[in-house]
């Protein structure tokens, strides 16, 4: 299968590890990296790809300055839903 969009897991457990296995077998996806909080930041390193905390630190320091900061998931009536997320980041 050709791989023609790139893909960052968020997260570092088991359950990441499963989809690193499904989006690498049976996508268009290429995985690049996996981000975590800084907090579980635990490795540098998971199934031979980096792991950092970037996307998280996004939604975090976008909090403590006082934004809302939120993971949206996609509606399932629209194209791509299951295959997205957005990060909506808003002045209260």
């Amino acid at each position: 299968m050709n791989k023609t969009k790139k893909l960052i897991i968020v997260g570092n457990t088991g359950f990441a590890e499963v989809a690193h296995e499904y989006f690498e077998a049976d996508s268009t996806y290429e995985v690049n990296a996996f981000s975590v909080e800084r907090a579980f930041l635990e490795k540098k390193e998971l199934r031979g790809l980096p792991v950092d905390s970037v996307i998280m630190s996004i939604i975090l320091r976008s909090r403590n300055a006082g934004f809302d900061a939120y993971w949206l998931p996609q509606a399932e009536i629209l194209p791509m839903a299951n295959r997205r997320e957005d990060v909506l980041i808003i002045k209260p």
